[in-house]
């Protein structure tokens, strides 16, 4: 639940640090989607008692590392590759301090050796995409398409795991969600408005010419 909640703030972060660093417009309606959320989050602290610290670190840090590959000129799969080798050591480690308490997954049985090794791809490679993705596009729109995964984490947390989901989580849910629906709307509009104005722009000069 607090992944979910995490990767629901990081488009709004994704939208301040685009205003802050890249100079890019923030519209009302998205200073509004950004107040109402930050409203969401005041709400669970208070009714918890605690700040979503790991919801808001995993907001923060993600949208931070959207901003760096923003800003690098390498290549997607450059970049993810230069990734796995600075963080490998510092893995090596902990894995060999995992199989030295008795603790370790890998090597104990075929089908959980093959799924660990699966899922060196299958984290890869949604990286080598969003890497390409984020220095195609605009930090707004690389927000707008981060709502899949944390809809889809909500739905696991709630239905398949039954995690606890209090009425303090229901309102600041219910707050957050009505930021992303007024920020998405705001998006699509503003895209579509752009995409309208390109094309009378190409037909005016078409017709110029």
């Amino acid at each position: 639940t607090e992944a979910s909640l995490g990767y629901y703030i990081f488009p709004l972060v994704a939208v301040l640090l685009g205003w802050l660093f890249h100079n890019e417009r923030l519209r009302m309606t998205q200073a509004i989607a950004v107040l109402i959320a930050a409203s969401g989050v005041a709400v669970l602290t208070y009714g918890l008692g605690t700040a979503p610290w790991l919801a808001l670190s995993l907001a923060i840090t993600f949208g931070l590392y959207g901003l760096i590959k923003k800003g690098l000129d390498l290549g997607p799969v450059v970049s993810v590759t230069a990734e796995i080798a600075i963080l490998t050591p510092l893995a090596l480690l902990v894995l060999l301090q995992t199989h030295n308490s008795g603790q370790g997954a890998f090597g104990t049985s075929v089908r959980d050796t093959l799924l660990l090794i699966c899922a060196g791809p299958l984290t890869a490679t949604p990286l080598i995409l969003f890497s390409l993705a984020a220095r195609r596009l605009a930090m707004a729109s690389v927000g707008v398409l981060q709502y899949i995964n944390p809809t889809l984490q909500f739905a696991c947390a709630v239905v398949v795991f039954a995690e606890p989901f209090s009425p303090w989580h229901k309102a600041a849910f219910a707050l957050i969600w009505t930021a992303v629906a007024l920020y998405s709307v705001s998006s699509l509009l503003a895209e579509k408005h752009a995409r309208r104005t390109s094309i009378a722009a190409s037909a005016l000069g078409t017709s110029v010419t």
